[in-house]
């Protein structure tokens, strides 16, 4: 159980570290008295560091919702939180190839053909491909974006890293994730706003999602939470050859 207390403080302060209040003039923001929301649907191969990611394509989103939007919002967004890792560079789609690589519909599919996904590696010098899938989304407060990615070597054709969760603002535990991320990372910057803006504008709360799943790769181990479903795409064996 996490408990979150945001105050501010008025009146005289100490000195001393800390937030010493002289004449109750101390007020709560705001209190989360639930779990925030952790993403727990996902998969890292236990050997990551050893196929030594430098340079990652990430492939087209694809939009599984009615919003025509979808991808024209995330892309930009998912490319700088994955930046902001500084784990790897990220290499846009050249455009002559984006045709060719949005041939891969792994999630429909459950395989795909590992010596064209090499072929590609060679080709624009990348080490991975991040194909990513959006599986829900509500621009309306409150928001809603649920997600499926996963990161294929290409010179292995090795799942390295994959995730599907759905981030949706009805749930008290994201409300709660939402409140912490703005505290964290956008009071300063926006102190004209409150948390709210989280959940009723599309850019904030996809830019909270996208920084919580790039988050995901930080943790070095198999979350024993993972479903059937996730594990077969993360272990699933490459086809080499064409059937």
């Amino acid at each position: 159980m996490r408990n979150i207390l945001i105050l501010i403080c008025t009146g005289l302060l100490s000195l001393s570290a800390g937030c010493s209040v002289i004449n109750n003039t101390t007020k709560a923001l705001y209190t989360t008295n639930s779990d925030l929301f952790v993403a727990t649907n996902y998969f890292i191969h236990p050997d990551y560091d050893y196929f030594a990611v430098k340079r990652v394509m990430l492939a087209p989103i694809k939009n599984e919702t009615s919003n025509r939007d979808v991808s024209k919002t995330l892309k930009p967004i998912f490319i700088n939180e994955l930046a902001k890792l500084n784990k790897f560079e990220i290499i846009p789609v050249p455009s002559d190839i984006e045709e060719e690589i949005s041939t891969f519909n792994i999630r429909e599919k459950g395989t795909f053909y590992a010596l064209h996904l090499y072929d590609i590696g060679k080709r624009y010098n990348v080490d991975a491909v991040i194909f990513t899938s959006i599986t829900a989304y509500s621009p309306y407060e409150p928001c809603v974006i649920g997600i499926n990615t996963e990161m294929i070597s290409t010179y292995s054709g090795i799942v390295l890293w994959a995730l599907n969760e759905v981030y949706d603002g009805k749930l008290r535990s994201v409300e709660n994730l939402a409140k912490t991320y703005y505290f964290e990372n956008l009071r300063f910057s926006h102190p004209l706003y409150d948390w709210t803006i989280m959940m009723s504008s599309i850019r904030y709360f996809a830019q909270m999602v996208c920084s919580d799943v790039s988050q995901t790769m930080n943790d070095y181990y198999i979350m024993p939470s993972m479903n059937h479903n996730l594990l077969n795409i993360a272990t699933m064996e490459p086809i080499y050859s064409k059937r």
